[in-house]
């Protein structure tokens, strides 16, 4: 069986290699990168050239050092221009000529990299399904969803941490899949290890780490089993052996062992903005926020007030509102570094219930990933939730969890786009292919039976 399954996985390996390297060479183009690449590409350069994670302030050429973002993704593209002078030149030229468009590109090295990585997230997809589902068919279809979302391809194209979260979160259900059903502790640390290099790539996964590690003290607690306590501190080791030397780092320069810096406060102010939502803007958010078509639909039947500081115009909650919110914590407060507690005083503990109801629209707007994709992967996962006594059901929404929790912070600190919960991509990707091949599987059945009759 397991020479079986090396043989299917081989072979899974080698057609999606040349089907993604395929369609990128001859369907995809890379876009002139803008706003947060050039942060992340300046951060390479800087690592690359003088060894400091930091940006460059103004002409000078002064690196200031920084903690504003998380180190992995930079280093990944640092890594890649060290071996490519022609990537590093294209980089260098961007960042010293930001609008104008006389630089000649040849970023095809750091792409065709992220497209590895493509390859990577559907074998993590692939062998996640194998194992939940016993099904190869199940598995390749699984894959070939999510490679229709179409999100993979359009984050390897660009600079953007998108494209090093998805491979890296395939591989962490795939480690958290192993570490329950093989009860080695070497699974448990690689998957510590892995969700340690999604925290350097995003710092939110490290509240994700905290939520499991505190449910994982709470299962020992009960269940009083030596395994458990062992797993608790291999995945306590394995972590911050990752992200330890990270926060050391921080705490050698800016006196705080914290992830980031204080860019929260600034999170968290554009989410506290829609708190000033009516009850009305409420309810009419769920349709103005459904993908693709809400807005449109909204404004043939809501008058415009009810909708229109739902956007990211001008007179929005998202610019209007934040800049109001802003000017007030200036006002109120003595520095910048104050905005954060200020926050989580009055507009999130203060304002509680408020600001839990409108986490729920924006959790709504942010899981329909790839617009009509996300909602038929939702609906199939809706399916796989009402079949729960299913096995593979069971272990498919066990595995989700993480996903959710994310989908769910984000709602709750930040103005939650459908792109910060592309991990729900192997998820909606397993569901669609399990109901698709129930109902043909059924089918089939029912036409042979006829036939048969």
């Amino acid at each position: 069986m397991q020479n079986l399954l090396s043989k299917h996985f081989i072979f899974f390996s080698i057609c999606s290699l040349l089907a993604v390297f395929i369609f990128q060479n001859y369907f995809m183009e890379t876009p002139r990168p803008i706003y947060d690449a050039l942060r992340y590409m300046q951060y390479s350069v800087n690592l690359e050239e003088h060894g400091s994670f930091g940006l460059t302030k103004n002409n000078s050429g002064s690196i200031t050092l920084g903690n504003e973002n998380t180190p992995l993704y930079p280093l990944l593209i640092a890594t890649t221009i060290r071996f490519n002078d022609d990537l590093k030149k294209s980089l260098i030229c961007l960042l010293k000529r930001k609008s104008d468009e006389s630089c000649q590109l040849q970023l095809d090295s750091f792409v065709y990299l992220q497209c590895v990585l493509i390859v990577i997230t559907l074998c993590g997809i692939w062998l996640t399904a194998v194992i939940l589902t016993k099904s190869n068919i199940v598995a390749w279809v699984s894959a070939i969803f999510a490679l229709l979302s179409g999100e993979l391809f359009y984050f390897a194209n660009r600079f953007l941490t998108e494209g090093l979260i998805i491979p890296l979160f395939s591989i962490f259900i795939l480690t958290l899949c192993l570490s329950f059903k093989t009860k080695q502790l070497r699974w448990h640390a690689i998957t510590a290890l892995i969700l340690g290099l999604l925290t350097l790539t995003r710092p939110e996964y490290h509240y994700l780490f905290l939520v499991m590690f505190s449910v994982q003290i709470l299962f020992c607690l009960i269940r009083k089993n030596n395994f458990f306590w062992k797993s608790l501190l291999v995945v306590f080791i394995s972590y911050y052996a990752i992200v330890g030397p990270w926060q050391a780092r921080n705490y050698h320069h800016f006196d705080n062992p914290s992830l980031t810096g204080n860019y929260g406060g600034i999170i968290l102010a554009y989410r506290a903005a829609y708190n000033q939502m009516s009850w009305t803007e409420w309810a009419v958010s769920f349709v103005y926020w459904f993908p693709d078509c809400g807005d449109s639909i909204s404004k043939k039947i809501f008058p415009k007030n009810y909708y229109e500081k739902l956007n990211f115009d001008e007179g929005s909650y998202f610019l209007s509102g934040t800049r109001q919110l802003m000017e007030q914590i200036k006002a109120e407060t003595d520095t910048p570094d104050q905005a954060l507690g200020y926050l989580l005083k009055n507009e999130v503990i203060g304002n509680l219930f408020k600001h839990s109801m409108v986490t729920i629209p924006l959790f709504w707007r942010g899981i329909f990933v790839s617009k009509y994709w996300g909602v038929i992967g939702l609906l199939c996962f809706t399916i796989i939730v009402f079949r729960f006594r299913d096995p593979a059901n069971q272990k498919l929404i066990f595995l989700s969890l993480p996903a959710w929790f994310l989908a769910f912070l984000h709602a709750f600190v930040s103005v939650n786009m459908p792109r910060y919960n592309l991990v729900l991509i192997p998820f909606y990707s397993i569901s669609i292919a399990i109901v698709l091949c129930s109902i043909i599987s059924f089918y089939s059945d029912k036409f042979i039976k006829h036939n048969n009759d």
